[in-house]
C-alpha cells in the first residue's frame, strides 16, 4: 500500500494483518499458542515500560511542524494524532488489542529502534565470524536505507541528523527547502542519503536548468518521473536510473543519478569510519576490516553501474579515511526477535 497518511488504527492494521496471516499459515487457524513479538521500528519514538506489563512499548515522537500534526519521518502522517490520549498512542498496547480481535494470543511485545535492533542480530555476527577470522568486531548497527543512522556500544548516535554544510551541499539543501521537500531547519548528513536521494536529484536538475546547463523541457520530463509516487515507494528507483534500466533514464539522467548514489556511498563511508574511530581509535589501512552490521536497500542493493555498488564506495571511502570496514547485511527484525526472546531472562 502506498498511502502514507493514515489513522493510528490503520497504521496498527498495517502491522497486525501481515502478522496474523503469517501466524495462521504457520500455526493453523485454530491455534491458541501465544505469540512473542519483536518489532524493529523505523520511526523516532520513546520507549515505555508500564508497571506490571510484559511489554516494552513505544510511542511515536512526531516531527515539530506547527502546520502539520502527527507527522512522522519518511513522508508518513498519523491523521488523527491530536485526537488520541497518551495511552491510546501506545503502539504495543494498540497492536496487542488488534491482534486479540483477530484471534491471536500475545505473550509479550518488544518494540525497539531499528538501528539498535540491527546491532542485536547475533546470528549474522556469528556467521561472519565463522566465515572470516580476519575481521574485527565491535558492537554496532547501521541503517542505510530510507533512513540513515548508526549505533555502537548501545549508543544511538542519530548521526544522520549531524549538521552538514559541506561546500556544495548547501545549494542543494536550499533548493529542497524551497520546494518543501524537507522541513528540517538545517542541512544534515541524511539529506545526502536514503529518502532524500530523489529530492537531491530533483534539486540538482532544477539548479542545472537555472544555470543553463539543462534544457527546461527535458528537465520537466525528468522531474515528473523523479517526484512520482512510483519513485517514492521503490528503493530500487535510483539504481534503475543509474544503471539505465528505467525507461526515463537517458544518458544525462543516468549520469546525474550515478553521481547522487556515489555521493551517498561516500556519506555512508564517512559515517561508518567516524563511528569506528570513536569505538576503536585510530587504525591503519592494513588492519583487519571492522565489521559494520547494516540494514537497508540503498547500501545492499544500490548500484551505480555494472561494476560499482554503493557498498563498494562506502567501504573504499572508510578505508581512505583510515578505517577499513566490511559491511555485512543484518536485520533489525532478527535483532528485535532476539531482544523479545531474551527479555524473560533479563
Amino acid at each position: 500500500e502506498d498511502q502514507r497518511e493514515v489513522t493510528f488504527a490503520e497504521f496498527i492494521d498495517r502491522i497486525a494483518k501481515p502478522i496474523t496471516k503469517a501466524y495462521k499459515e504457520q500455526h493453523g487457524e485454530d491455534s491458541t499458542e501465544p505469540l512473542t513479538l519483536g518489532i524493529s521500528l523505523g520511526f523516532p519514538h520513546e520507549n515505555v515500560n508500564e508497571e506490571g506489563s510484559k511489554d516494552i512499548d513505544a510511542r511515536f515522537i512526531t516531527e515539530e511542524d506547527p502546520q502539520v500534526h502527527g507527522k512522522l519521518t519518511k513522508e508518513w502522517k498519523i491523521t488523527d494524532w491530536d485526537e488520541l490520549s497518551d495511552d491510546q498512542k501506545l503502539i504495543g498496547k494498540a497492536l496487542r488489542q488488534r491482534l486479540t480481535e483477530l484471534g491471536i494470543s500475545v505473550d509479550s511485545i518488544v518494540i525497539g529502534n531499528d538501528t539498535s535492533m540491527v546491532a542485536l542480530d547475533a546470528g549474522i555476527r556469528q556467521a561472519a565470524e565463522r566465515e572470516n577470522q580476519d575481521l574485527l568486531f565491535f558492537a554496532n548497527g547501521a541503517v542505510f536505507g530510507s533512513g540513515t543512522n548508526m549505533t555502537f556500544d548501545g549508543i544511538n548516535t542519530e548521526i544522520g541528523r549531524a549538521y552538514w554544510d559541506y561546500f556544495d551541499a548547501l545549494p542543494i539543501y536550499k533548493k529542497m527547502v524551497e520546494n518543501d521537500w524537507t522541513k528540517i531547519a538545517r542541512p544534515e548528513l541524511e539529506h545526502e542519503t536514503g529518502q532524500f536521494l530523489r529530492f537531491r536529484l530533483a534539486a540538482g536538475i532544477e539548479i542545472l536548468v537555472h544555470q543553463g546547463f539543462l534544457d527546461h523541457e527535458k528537465a520537466q520530463h525528468y522531474l515528473a518521473t523523479i517526484l512520482s509516487n512510483e519513485a517514492r515507494e521503490d528503493q530500487a528507483f535510483m539504481t534503475q536510473l543509474a544503471t539505465g534500466k528505467h525507461q526515463a533514464a537517458d544518458k544525462d539522467l543516468q549520469k546525474l543519478a550515478q553521481g547522487i548514489l556515489r555521493r551517498a556511498g561516500q556519506i555512508y563511508g564517512i559515517i561508518a569510519s567516524a563511528v569506528a574511530e570513536v569505538a576503536l581509535g585510530e587504525r591503519s589501512t592494513d588492519d583487519p576490516p571492522a565489521v559494520i552490521l547494516a540494514e537497508g536497500g540503498i547500501i545492499h542493493k544500490g548500484r551505480i553501474n555494472d561494476t560499482e555498488t554503493v557498498k563498494d564506495i562506502a567501504e573504499q571511502t572508510a578505508k581512505k579515511l583510515g578505517q577499513p570496514i566490511k559491511i555485512v547485511q543484518a536485520s533489525g527484525a532478527s535483532g528485535a526477535l532476539t531482544a523479545a526472546m531474551s527479555l524473560p531472562y533479563l
